[in-house]
């Protein structure tokens, strides 16, 4: 598990900054920090594919809080899939 702050174009074209987390190479979910906009990331042959998911952007930045140890530790649910 990991956490990297990165730039992504929202749906308007715009660049955006956001912390994403991976879980490995096999699942990905990331949010700005107004949690206006956010998504999933699945790998693909291609490299990751990004759906987004703005109405998951609350859960999301709560599991990259609880990474970041800025909330305590708690159950999160997030959208899965696996390939």
């Amino acid at each position: 598990v990991s956490v990297f702050s990165e730039i992504r174009k929202n749906p308007s074209g715009a660049d955006v900054s956001v912390k994403t987390l991976y879980l490995g190479l096999g699942q990905a979910y990331f949010v700005d920090t107004e949690g206006t906009f956010a998504g999933v990331g699945t790998p693909s042959a291609s490299g990751w594919e990004w759906v987004e998911k703005t109405a998951q952007a609350t859960a999301i930045a709560d599991a990259i809080a609880v990474y970041e140890n800025a909330k305590p530790a708690a159950f999160v649910n997030l959208p899965v899939s696996v390939k």
